[in-house]
Order: structure tokens, then sequence, then C-alpha cells
């Protein structure tokens, strides 16, 4: 399990001229994103080689699965109040490869 906290979120100048030009928001628009637990799981291995087994070859995977809600909140025409309600589903994928070297023969005992 692993939980997400956001925070500082802000609605680009981009969205800000879309909703004013599409949608007639007359100040600027604000969001809320709600914080998210979700599933998360990792696999990975480690492989010394080199001469004395000095360097390390390490790969893993991540996955991540975020889901929050979020709402954008802005005001138009006639003091008119709208809000949108969005679903943010998110799972993520990492794979990240290290190579470490040198210091291998400290670790073990």
């Amino acid at each position: 399990m692993h939980y997400t906290h956001f925070f500082s979120e802000h609605i680009n100048h981009t969205a800000q001229n879309y909703f004013g030009i599409v949608l007639g928001a007359e100040s600027l628009a604000r969001w809320r994103v709600d914080n998210s637990w979700g599933l998360a799981g990792e696999v990975g291995t480690g492989v010394a080689f080199g001469r004395d087994s000095r360097w390390l070859f390490n790969t893993t995977i991540w996955y991540l699965d975020i889901d929050a809600e979020a709402e954008i909140h802005l005001r138009s025409g006639l003091n008119v109040r709208s809000r949108i309600h969005l679903d943010i589903d998110v799972d993520c994928i990492l794979i990240p490869l290290f190579l470490l070297g040198g210091w291998i023969p400290l670790l073990r005992s």
C-alpha cells in the first residue's frame, strides 16, 4: 500500500485561458485534489560481477496505482459558480537500472 499526498496544486496559464474563452470564466479557476491510497509493488534483483565482484548491476520494477478525485471550481457570468469533477486513475510502472562499482566488497561480511 502507498499514500499519495498532493500539494501546491495550480492550474497553468493555458488552462486558465481555455476556461475564460470556452467556459466564460471571469476569475481564475481553482482546483482541489484528494489524497490517494493505492496498491504498490516492487520486484527486483542485483547481480555482482567483475574482478572480485566489485560491480553490481541492479534492476527493479515498481508498480503504483494512484486513484484520486479532483474538482475544478470557476465563476462565470452573473456570479454563476461551476464545478468540474474529475476521476484521476494512474497506473504507473517504473523500471530503473543501476550500475554500481568499487565499494561492493565493503558490504560483505
